[in-house]
């Protein structure tokens, strides 16, 4: 499931994301622009049902020669450090075990195991 946390400037406050539609333990949740501070966005999904155990990872930067990536689970998803924008955030079981594969590489295989759950949508 791909969705934005992101709004343009100057435009109207939009409606909460209904997370309790969208948070599933068998869905990978990607999160364009997903903000800088993730407290509430944490709080959200936990309320809507999912467990702190979830991996999750951010990318900064994605493709390009900055690209950058913290991993974390969902319960710790607030401590992360603020990361340089744009960035894409991913939650989801898809993720378990993608970064002991990446293996501190400069790619990031999060984004990569991404972009091949986007292509065959």
């Amino acid at each position: 499931m791909v969705v934005t946390n992101h709004y343009a400037h100057g435009s109207r406050s939009p409606e909460k994301t209904d997370w309790q539609a969208l948070a599933r333990e068998d869905t990978t949740l990607v999160i364009y622009m997903p903000g800088r501070d993730f407290t509430s966005l944490r709080m959200e999904l936990l309320a809507a049902g999912l467990t702190p155990e979830i991996p999750a990872v951010v990318v900064s930067r994605a493709t390009t020669p900055e690209q950058s990536h913290q991993f974390t689970s969902l319960g710790e998803l607030d401590k992360l450090p603020r990361m340089e924008a744009p960035t894409i955030l991913l939650i989801g079981r898809s993720l378990d075990g993608a970064q002991r594969r990446s293996n501190g590489n400069s790619a990031s295989v999060a984004f990569d195991e991404a972009a091949l759950i986007l292509s065959s949508l």
